[in-house]
């Protein structure tokens, strides 16, 4: 698609602040398309690709046509591979024998287009890395091209997902390799096949088709193929009291608990039935070491645009919580006369007389601006009081934790010292 002929997509506003006439028809013409492929929607609606949301969500059509009056396309879509139009030129980049030419390929297939779901919007429509090195990047470094490299095996597991989702099961077959392990185990669960019964299916299947099929003819490489899938799982012991985890070099062998010396106790960390209140570091271990990983040393990943690898780097900026689990994170109690975690010792609550209840009304005024009609108001808030306070200060972070002062959950008494921190 020559982008002239697109050129309307950013030409949205007349002189007068209306929508130019070609402007809307061409979005009707853009919802009409997305609509004509099913495989690329989500029930009835389609990927948003208006200037905010930039084809993350699905939305109902009257919405996006909504979006897209108010703030355009987003930039340089001329192609709108999201909601299923392929590039002629791409295409032919890394063209499938199967489909041959140098046509855009109007079949879709669900199973490659998890794949591309979980990678994310701005990843390349190519089949595997190298289909992606055949276009020049956009780089004016003269030695860029000597310092290319091979995906780390992590990343490259990703790219060879993406070969078995267009690999043929044999020459001239409209069914891919992935697609028929998958279409295979969705069989086995739902009808409550034995391993040994799938295992006889793929065995005949194989043998029927032509020899140079590439059918898994087994459970276990089935397994092997669509593992990289889903994320790992690692199942650890934890006491039955929620002293310890059994994990990490030290802990990971013991038979007792370190803290209680109860015997261990053998199920996942998730299937805790009670709260861990102020245990919650315990189960937060293995959490808090990858996040620190990512921090200071970080993990290997894959460039595609620069077809290099490279270490990433990640931090958790904030997470967003109930109270009662704030509380349980931050270590700041959320009950009692200091619940308020932003005044803390200078809150102005009080105590109902006859409800014998902590309560905040009209703790509120502090914050509003010293001139605000409210902070004067004597009747619609605590009768005639006025508020000239300022808000409390804002505390640094150093400030916070030496107020708080929670111990380690791997020292011996810490469960005594935060106990009393939580309950305070």
């Amino acid at each position: 698609m020559n982008n002239l002929d697109r050129s309307w997509m950013y030409k949205r506003l007349d002189g007068r602040g209306g929508l130019y006439s070609r402007f809307v028809t061409g979005v009707d013409e853009f919802i009409q398309f997305a609509c004509s492929q099913p495989n690329r929607m989500s029930g009835d609606k389609v990927r948003c690709p208006c200037a905010k949301y930039q084809n993350y969500k699905f939305m109902d059509v009257e919405t996006v046509k909504c979006h897209l009056y108010q703030s355009e396309f987003i930039e340089n879509y001329f192609i709108w591979k999201h909601q299923g139009e392929r590039d002629d030129i791409s295409e032919t980049s890394y063209g499938n024998a199967l489909h041959g030419g140098g046509q855009p390929i109007c079949e879709e297939n669900p199973y490659r287009q998890i794949i591309l779901d979980v990678a994310g919007p701005n990843f390349s429509q190519g089949s595997s890395w190298q289909s992606y090195s055949n276009s020049e990047p956009e780089s004016s470094h003269p030695f860029q091209h000597s310092m290319e490299e091979d995906p780390n095996p992590v990343s490259k597991k990703f790219y060879d997902l993406l070969d078995a989702a267009d690999a043929e099961l044999y020459p001239s077959s409209s069914l891919s390799q992935l697609v028929v392990v998958s279409r295979m185990l969705n069989i086995k669960m739902n009808n409550n096949m034995s391993q040994r019964g799938y295992n006889q299916i793929m065995q005949l299947l194989k043998e029927s088709l032509p020899e140079d099929n590439i059918v898994l003819d087994n459970y276990y490489q089935t397994k092997k193929l669509v593992r990289s899938l889903g994320l790992p799982v690692e199942k650890i012991d934890y006491c039955e009291s929620g002293c310890m985890l059994y994990w990490g070099d030290d802990d990971e062998h013991l038979t007792s608990c370190k803290f209680c010396s109860k015997p261990r106790y053998k199920r996942c960390v998730v299937s805790r039935p009670s709260n861990p209140k102020h245990k919650i570091d315990v189960y937060l271990q293995p959490l808090i070491k990858e996040l620190t990983l990512l921090w200071e040393t970080g993990v290997e990943a894959f460039d595609i645009s620069k077809r290099q690898n490279f270490q990433l780097r990640a931090a958790l900026m904030w997470t967003i919580s109930d109270f009662p689990v704030y509380s349980m994170l931050s270590g700041w109690s959320t009950v009692g006369k200091l619940a308020c975690p932003y005044c803390m010792e200078e809150t102005q609550c009080f105590r109902l007389q006859h409800g014998r209840k902590q309560s905040w009304f009209d703790c509120h005024r502090m914050f509003l601006d010293q001139h605000h009609p409210f902070r004067r108001d004597q009747k619609n808030f605590l009768k005639g009081q006025t508020v000239r306070r300022p808000p409390p200060t804002n505390r640094t972070g150093e400030e916070i934790l030496d107020q708080i002062c929670i111990k380690n959950v791997a020292e011996l008494d810490a469960e005594q010292v935060n106990k009393i921190i939580f309950l305070t």
